[in-house]
């Protein structure tokens, strides 16, 4: 039976999902999905009904696809881009963190 070195990497996570994306990028880019779910097809006060028709109101989805783009760039920068060499979901809890922490001034 023949043996292969694999090479064991803890800097990198293991990309799962189809072999692409990490299980963390996996559930950002799901956020933005879930959103657009819960905005457009649970909640449908965009509809307007009137006595004879049934109406859409444009500004009401317009508003829900600019916070939904938002939602989603927000989710890709969170999932793919790394900040001083750390991804920036976990730099961003670093600075908030930080920003609530109590400081010592000498």
């Amino acid at each position: 039976m023949r043996y292969f070195v694999v090479p064991f990497d803890m800097e990198s996570e293991d990309k799962v999902i189809g072999g692409y994306i990490s299980l963390r990028q996996f559930l950002w880019l799901i956020i933005p999905v879930i959103s657009l779910i819960a905005m457009f097809i649970v909640n449908k006060n965009y509809i307007i009904r009137t006595e004879s028709k049934l109406a859409i109101s444009a500004i009401n989805i317009a508003w829900r696809l600019v916070l939904d783009l938002a939602l989603l760039i927000n989710s890709i920068v969170m999932a793919f881009v790394k900040i001083k060499g750390e991804n920036s979901d976990v730099y961003v809890v670093s600075r908030i963190k930080y920003a609530f922490k109590a400081h010592t001034y000498i």
